[in-house]
């Protein structure tokens, strides 16, 4: 697995790209907590899953009442572009696709 950003991470099978989130669990038993890995969605290709993953951040934020006007709902969307930007400009994740597609 290879971590995108905060708890979100690109995995693979021979057929598709996954989206994954660690999240923290339970136990019933003990009440002792342990990590564990999410799926969130299976993609044909890297920028669709990057896409979808910055959809389920801004929902998030949404949700958890931290983008509560549309000035923070842009913020939000030009920082996590900026910082997706930052780590997978060195890997010209366009021309890899291009270039895995053919």
């Amino acid at each position: 697995m290879i971590k995108l950003i905060n708890s979100y991470y690109i995995d693979a099978d021979s057929y598709q790209f996954i989206l994954k989130q660690m999240v923290k669990r339970t136990k019933k038993e003990d009440n002792s907590t342990y990590e564990a890995e999410t799926t969130l969605g299976y993609f044909g290709d890297i920028p669709t899953l990057i896409k979808n993953c910055v959809k389920i951040l801004v929902r998030e934020g949404i949700s958890s009442n931290k983008i509560d006007d549309l000035v923070k709902l842009e913020n939000r969307i030009e920082s996590l572009n900026d910082e997706l930007n930052s780590i997978l400009n060195p890997l010209d994740i366009n021309k890899l696709a291009t270039k895995i597609t053919k």
